[in-house]
């Protein structure tokens, strides 16, 4: 199954963007946002995952052909450029994407996160919905220009479910509050990683 965001065309090395990140030196720069209740958690995993895929642990494996020679910034760089600057809150992605000094954004906003179905009180189900954008930053276009930043792809509806084949949701003893908001983390970064990672169908 192909990515859903690899038929943009982008130059260089290339082929996707992605979240908490940003990668310098041979390649694009790479930045991403996660306008979150907890933005820490969700940077983190992703940037992992997106990391794993570049930088295989295992030397025998070779990078994801869409993520190859990407380095990325450290995600809590983002999340403190959030927290130093709360007056940005409400501004226009593409505003925000020319101050991070890389050539690519992934920005996530969160509008829900929930780990009980509104159905029941007695069981645990994590639900997050969120949009996302990708965005590609250009250069000035001439001496003492701005830069400029356009948005290459959206999904204004992205949904994540855990556990993900229990749709009425799970109860037990092991399962709580904190369990599920974890999975649901893990399920969303999953989800967002795969929008840009060639995969079977899953």
């Amino acid at each position: 199954m192909r990515s859903r965001f690899r038929s943009l065309a982008f130059t260089a090395a290339f082929g996707l963007l992605h979240v908490p990140i940003l990668f310098t030196s041979g390649c694009n720069i790479l930045g991403a946002l996660a306008q979150v209740a907890t933005p820490a958690d969700i940077a983190r995993d992703l940037t992992n995952k997106l990391n794993q895929a570049t930088k295989p642990r295992d030397p025998k494996e070779k990078a994801l052909p869409e993520v190859a020679n990407i380095r990325y910034l450290d995600p809590m760089t983002i999340v403190h450029f959030q927290a130093d600057h709360p007056e940005l809150e409400g501004t226009p992605s593409k505003d925000i994407a020319i101050r991070l000094g890389v050539t690519r954004v992934i920005y996530l906003e969160v509008y829900s996160f929930e780990t009980r179905p509104s159905e029941s009180i007695d069981l645990f189900k994590g639900t997050l919905l969120s949009k996302m954008e990708v965005l590609e930053v250009s250069p000035p276009a001439a001496p003492g220009a701005a830069k400029t930043a356009k948005i290459a792809f959206t999904d204004g509806d992205m949904r994540s479910v855990y556990p993900p084949k229990r749709p009425e949701g799970v109860a037990g003893t092991d399962v709580n509050a904190d369990y599920i908001y974890r999975k649901t983390v893990d399920q969303y970064t999953t989800d967002v990683a795969l929008t840009f990672i060639t995969h079977p169908p899953l």
